[in-house]
């Protein structure tokens, strides 16, 4: 499986790009802008193909728990029951980025949401006075599975380019 994250919008605080699964275009993502001088938090990562894996994140992992074939359900939404049988969500991780640790692809809005990692939505727009990417957590749980499942057969990558 191949994921290639296009960045087509260059602005001095962020970037916006195309993200394609496999040749497909599925959604759009936002990042931080680049810098030559690495700034934690607020800088893109470099241009490359980086391999894929998963990782559990203190921040995110525990809003959803995930079923044997990866579907997300909100963890407060869960039964116990559903709770017994239901698996850790793992993030999507963007491994071996010289210079940058635990690169997460996640759900959120705006640069704001990035702190260095891909926030990914389906369309672009205005929120909170910013632009960005919306619909962010519905388009996170409706490709997730599709994603893991393609990590989890596979060798995965990731490539980073950008356009004009």
């Amino acid at each position: 499986m191949k994921i290639t994250v296009e960045r087509f919008i260059h602005r001095p605080d962020w970037t916006i790009s195309r993200f394609y699964l496999n040749g497909i275009h599925i959604f759009y993502s936002i990042e931080d802008e680049y810098r030559i001088k690495k700034v934690k938090g607020e800088t893109r990562i470099p241009e490359g193909i980086y391999p894929l894996g998963l990782r559990y994140s203190p921040k995110f992992s525990s809003d959803y728990l995930a079923d044997a074939n990866y579907n997300l359900i909100l963890s407060k939404n869960a039964t116990t029951l559903q709770k017994q049988t239901l698996i850790p969500h793992e993030l999507i991780w963007v491994q071996n980025v010289p210079g940058f640790d635990f690169i997460l692809v996640h759900w959120g809005n705006t640069d704001d949401d990035t702190d260095g990692c891909l926030v990914i939505g389906d369309s672009i727009g205005i929120i909170k006075n910013q632009e960005g990417v919306l619909n962010s957590r519905n388009t996170y749980t409706k490709f997730y599975p599709q994603i893991i499942a393609g990590i989890k057969k596979e060798p995965s990558f990731i490539e980073y380019k950008s356009i004009n």
